[in-house]
């Protein structure tokens, strides 16, 4: 009889410390997820929109920089439509790389770069064909 008291109570024990075992695995590994998703959520919001607004203030005061020193080569007296061209190019690559840094979709911003592309290509292209004709 004592054997089989012995054998109840090593058993019980058994038990308490299997399920002791398994809270512990559990609470660890509710910890462990939460964590991730902690970190997977630090990772994931790297582009605020603080982060957002910064950067296209950046490139419009880029911008505004280019336009004033384009004015400066003007009353300067430098070759008015070299410069002209310079600052067209410029503003039209400023402005595309603002749309896209503010955070507009590829469908909102393709007809404009498209827009933008076609006015650098009629600058560059007639710049190259007036010269072509004058030799």
């Amino acid at each position: 009889m004592e054997q089989e008291n012995l054998t109840d109570i090593l058993t019980e024990q058994d038990a308490l410390a299997l399920e002791k075992s398994i809270e512990n695995r559990i609470t660890t590994e509710s910890n462990i997820s939460s964590s991730a998703i902690a970190e997977s959520t630090e990772t994931q919001a790297w582009w605020t929109v603080q982060n957002a607004m910064t950067i296209s203030a950046i490139t419009l005061i880029f911008g505004i920089i280019v336009i004033m020193i384009g004015a400066y080569l003007v009353r300067k007296g430098s070759e008015i439509e070299g410069v002209l061209r310079l600052l067209a190019t410029i503003v039209i690559l400023v402005g595309s790389l603002f749309l896209v840094v503010a955070g507009y979709t590829e469908t909102q911003v393709a007809p404009v770069i498209g827009l933008l592309g076609t006015i650098a290509g009629y600058l560059l292209g007639k710049a190259r064909t007036e010269q072509s004709s004058q030799t």
